[in-house]
């Protein structure tokens, strides 16, 4: 599982949210980029998020689509399409820090879709592709002189950071329903994993 550390997270923002001289944005889906490592979604449901979803005034934003793939057999070749998202636990509220609030205004501002509502979009005003994310973090990895790694890394970090801080406090039930997982068990199975040391340490407590 790959995860960015403290430091690499901070060098990962600065890069993503660099301007030109112009105020333009330096990587056009570098904030799509900062929004996903700071709320944990799944770039499907990021993909298909919609400006109506997000509420700034509480600082929140309800996760209740996933943007997919599948065959198009009219026109040949793949399709999007937006859907439900992948369980009932998926259909989640988010809450948003300062910096994602931010992200969000600047999206909203630039490659925003508001006929079609998607915050994420091409400059066709399509649903962007997994794979374009994937080409922009790649290039804010390279530029951040962080090793490569795949866009779920996002995820990973989000959810690492998080119950660092949770494990201590008893919260693992919330951090379960942030990341949209049906059962606390997930959680526990993916990213909660004691090491012999930690083991030996309880021992000898």
């Amino acid at each position: 599982m790959e995860v960015l550390t403290a430091v690499e997270i901070k060098k990962v923002i600065a890069v993503a949210e660099q301007m030109d001289e112009s105020g333009n944005p330096i990587y056009k889906y570098g904030e799509a980029i900062v929004l996903l490592l700071l709320t944990g979604l799944r770039s499907g449901e990021l993909r298909a998020l919609n400006i109506m979803d997000i509420d700034l005034d509480n600082h929140t934003m309800q996760v209740r689509r996933n943007s997919t793939y599948s065959k198009d057999r009219e026109n040949g070749g793949i399709k999007h399409v937006v859907g439900e998202v992948k369980t009932q636990s998926s259909n989640r509220v988010v809450p948003l820090n300062a910096r994602a609030v931010l992200a969000v205004r600047r999206l909203s501002s630039t490659i925003c879709n508001h006929e079609t509502g998607y915050l994420v979009c091409t400059t066709a005003g399509k649903i962007v592709t997994h794979s374009n994310l994937q080409r922009c973090y790649s290039l804010i990895l390279k530029e951040a002189g962080v090793r490569h790694m795949g866009l779920h890394s996002t995820r990973h970090t989000f959810a690492t950071v998080v119950l660092k801080d949770a494990e201590d406090k008893g919260q693992i039930k919330e951090v379960s329903e942030l990341l949209g997982h049906s059962k606390v068990s997930t959680t526990y199975q993916y990213y909660i994993k004691a090491s012999d040391e930690d083991k030996r340490k309880l021992v000898n407590q």
